[in-house]
């Protein structure tokens, strides 16, 4: 999980339109839209949730270079997450019924050219999302984003998620979830 490299800053006029795909991309997963939020990735999509970790050395970053949470692709997205909400498997999907309600705020949002790709813009971001399952007490989780965004056709389209989660104790009643 090395970090993407990228120092030029995307001019404001790309930036803000990349904001608005962050957002657009944020409200349908939070309606639940998982058919649509699909085609806004590219075919070798990939999400990756570092294993937030306390080190004694501040200068150490706060999740671990070998462990992650969730390591996933489009495809591992489509086959084995998104197929649990279709009509015919629903019912028996008892983590997915009744459904949880998410909300995605997204703060911070600020883009830089990659240095690996001309067409693909390093996209930072904060992120506090809100979980609520039945009647239990809200959970809050907050994380950092690293997005690479890519321009395909005149139109952007996510093409890598690295989510840094802030807390080391997880409280969420499980991790199947895009942050």
């Amino acid at each position: 999980m090395s970090a993407i490299v990228s120092t030029a800053h995307a001019d404001v006029a790309t930036e803000h339109l990349i904001a608005r795909f962050i957002q657009r991309e944020a409200s349908l997963l939070d309606k639940r839209s998982f058919a649509a939020w699909l085609d806004l990735v590219t075919e070798d999509f990939t999400y990756v949730v570092p294993t937030p970790v306390t080190h004694d050395n501040p200068g150490r970053p706060p999740w671990s270079d070998t462990s992650v949470i969730l390591d996933e692709t489009r495809s591992s997205l489509e086959s084995l997450w998104f197929i649990r909400y279709s009509p015919e498997n629903v019912e028996f999907a008892w983590g997915e019924n009744p459904p949880q309600r998410t909300r995605r705020f997204i703060t911070g949002i600020k883009a830089r050219h990659s240095d690996v790709r001309d067409d693909e813009y390093v996209v930072e971001s904060n992120l506090l999302l809100s979980f609520v399952r039945q009647s239990d007490p809200v959970t809050l989780v907050p994380a950092g984003r690293i997005d690479t965004i890519r321009q395909v056709d005149g139109d952007f389209k996510l093409a890598a998620r690295i989510v840094h989660i802030d807390q080391t104790v997880q409280t969420l009643a499980h991790m199947r979830l895009i942050f």
